[in-house]
C-alpha cells in the first residue's frame, strides 16, 4: 500500500485486465472465430466484441463468454533448466462469434463489459478481399520455445515479419513447442501477450509439441497447456486431452488435419487417432489435403532416427499415400528440410516447369504423385545443426541460424509456398515451390496410371490398408486402351 486513497488502475498484474488472449478458427472456419483469455477471480464476467473500426463505433458481433474458475501452474523459481512450480487461481473465459464476412478487416476486444475494462483492440483479417471462393493464404511457424523473455521477443518479431509479408493471411498454423515448458505460465505470457497485438490478431491453429505434453504440476484444472490456452473447434470427442489434441477443419477448398504426436501407443500414433485421421482424409472431398504435426517424419536434424519418429514416419507414409495428402508440415527438429515428392518413402518422378504467380516465379510440379514433407526450421532462437548422414530424402536442406516463417497460398488448383528467413531487421526469401493440379497440366492417362503403380508399396510391404490404392490402380489400368497399356 502506497498511502494513496485512489483505487489502482486496472492492469493485468492486478487481475482486472485480460491476459493470454488468443484467437482461433471457429466451427465455421471461414466466418467464425473463437477466443480464450484469463483474468483474476475479481472479474466475474467476460465479453468479446468485434467491430469494423478500432474505436468500436460499429460493432458487428458480440458474445458473452463462459467463465470457469481454474487452477493454473504458477512459476515459483525459473532458472532455465531448473524451475519450481506452485499453483494459482484464475478465471478462464471462452467465447465465439459467427457471421463474419470473408475477406474483411475487423477489430476485436475482450473484457468486462459492465465495468468497461477491456483489452487493447486487436486487428485481424478473414482473408483478402480479392480472394475467390477457392483462394486463401495462411502462415506456418514452428518451435518458438525459449527460456527468457527476450527469446519470445524474437518469436514475436518473426510473427510481425510474417504478418508484414502476408498481411491478408486468414490464419496461422503453429507446429508446436510454443514454449520450452508447457507448465511455465511466464513463458505463455511472453509468447501470447504481444505489445504490438500481432500475435493476438492471428487466428492460430496449434499442434501440441512434446514441450506441451501433460503437465506434471499437481492440482491444475487443465492437464494440457494447448487445451488450456486455445479455444479449439471441431475437436473429436473421446480422446485423451492430457497429452494434447488432434482435430481437423475445412477451409474453403482445403482439409487440414492436425495430429498429436504425444498421443502414442508404444512409439506409434494411437490407433484411435490414426483411424480418425484416415477416415477424415479419405472422406475429404476438397481439392487439397494438408497435415500438421509436431514431430517431423522427414527431418535431417538430431531426432531423425528416434524410435517414435521412425514409427510415425511409417504410419504417415501409409496415411499420406492412401488418402492423397498433398503437404505435411511439421517441426520438432529446428532445421529446414523439404523432401522430394514421396510415396511410401520412395521418390516419385515429377514433371516441373516454371510458372509465374503474382510476379513471382515458382518451380511448379505438374499434377505430382506423392506428398511433399516440410520442416521449416524454428521461428524462435533455438536452431539445430543439420545432419545429412542419415539418408533422409531432401530436395532442399538449409543450414540456418536465424528464425524462419513460411506463407502458403492456395488459389484454386494451384498451391504456392514461400519460406523466409528473418535477419537484419527484415526478411529474405530462402525457398519456394508450387503444385499445379490444373487439367491442362495433367499428364496423359497412361502416365497417371504409371505414377499410381509407382506409388504403391513394394510387394513385401503391402498391408490390408493398401487395398484401396491397389484396387484403384488396377481399375485405372483396365480403363486404358490396349495401346496405352503397352506403354
Amino acid at each position: 500500500f502506497d498511502g494513496s486513497k485512489n483505487a489502482p488502475d486496472a492492469s493485468v498484474e492486478n487481475g482486472l485486465l485480460p491476459t493470454q488472449v488468443t484467437m482461433t478458427l471457429g466451427a465455421d472456419s471461414e466466418n467464425s472465430r473463437n477466443f480464450r483469455w484469463y483474468t483474476g477471480l475479481n472479474v466475474d464476467s467476460g465479453t468479446v466484441q468485434v467491430a469494423t473500426d478500432s474505436g468500436f463505433s460499429n460493432i458487428v458481433a458480440e458474445a458473452n463468454a463462459s467463465r470457469e474458475e481454474v487452477v493454473k501452474p504458477k512459476t515459483r523459481m525459473n532458472l532455465g533448466l531448473i524451475t519450481t512450480y506452485g499453483t494459482q487461481e484464475a478465471a478462464k473465459y471462452s467465447a465465439g462469434v459467427t457471421g463474419l464476412d470473408d475477406g474483411a478487416i475487423y477489430y476485436y476486444r475482450v473484457g468486462d463489459k459492465d465495468a468497461n475494462l477491456w483489452s487493447a483492440a486487436y486487428q485481424f483479417t478473414t482473408g483478402d478481399a480479392a480472394d475467390g471462393d477457392d483462394a486463401f493464404t495462411f502462415i506456418n511457424v514452428n518451435d518458438s520455445q525459449g527460456m527468457v523473455e527476450s527469446d519470445y521477443d524474437v518469436y514475436l518479431n518473426t510473427l510481425a515479419q510474417a504478418d508484414a509479408t502476408f498481411p491478408t493471411a486468414a490464419f496461422t498454423i503453429h507446429a508446436g513447442d510454443f514454449v520450452d515448458d508447457g507448465a511455465n505460465e511466464d513463458y505463455w505470457t511472453w509468447a501470447l501477450d504481444d505489445a504490438n497485438g500481432v500475435a493476438q490478431g492471428m487466428a492460430m491453429t496449434p499442434a501440441a509439441g512434446n514441450h506441451e505434453a501433460k503437465s506434471e504440476v499437481e492440482g491444475t484444472t487443465d492437464a494440457n497447456p494447448i487445451v488450456s490456452h486455445f479455444n479449439l473447434a471441431n475437436v473429436p470427442e473421446g480422446q485423451d486431452l492430457s497429452t494434447g489434441v488432434y482435430y481437423s477443419y475445412v477451409y474453403k477448398n482445403a482439409t487440414f488435419v492436425v495430429l498429436n504426436t504425444n498421443d502414442l501407443e508404444g512409439n506409434s500414433l494411437s490407433s484411435a487417432q490414426y483411424n480418425w485421421a484416415y477416415d477424415t482424409l479419405a472422406n475429404a472431398d476438397t481439392e487439397w489435403k494438408i497435415v500438421l504435426m509436431h514431430k517431423s517424419p522427414y527431418s535431417n536434424g538430431p531426432h531423425q532416427a528416434d524410435d517414435d519418429v521412425l514409427a510415425i514416419r511409417s504410419q504417415i507414409n501409409s496415411l499420406a499415400a492412401a488418402t492423397d495428402v498433398d503437404v505435411v508440415l511439421s517441426g520438432h527438429d529446428h532445421v529446414y528440410n523439404r523432401t522430394p515428392y514421396l510415396a511410401h518413402g520412395n521418390e516419385q518422378n515429377v514433371t516441373t516447369e516454371t510458372q509465374n504467380y503474382e510476379g513471382v516465379n515458382y518451380e511448379t510440379a505438374l499434377n505430382p504423385s506423392g506428398t511433399v514433407f516440410v520442416i521449416a526450421g524454428t521461428c524462435g532462437v533455438k536452431n539445430y545443426a543439420q545432419d545429412t548422414s542419415g539418408g533422409v530424402p531432401s530436395e532442399v536442406a538449409l543450414d540456418l541460424s536465424v528464425p524462419v516463417f513460411t506463407g502458403i497460398t492456395i488459389d484454386g488448383d494451384h498451391l504456392y509456398y514461400r519460406a523466409y528467413k528473418v535477419e537484419g531487421g527484415g526478411s529474405a526469401l530462402v525457398d519456394s515451390f508450387a503444385i499445379s493440379k490444373a487439367e491442362e497440366d495433367a499428364a496423359p492417362a497412361w502416365k497417371q496410371v504409371e505414377d499410381m503403380i509407382a506409388a504403391l508399396p513394394e510387394q513385401s510391404e503391402v498391408t490390408i490398408g493398401d487395398e484401396s490404392e491397389i484396387t484403384a490402380a488396377r481399375a485405372a489400368y483396365d480403363e486404358l486402351s490396349a495401346e496405352d497399356q503397352q506403354k
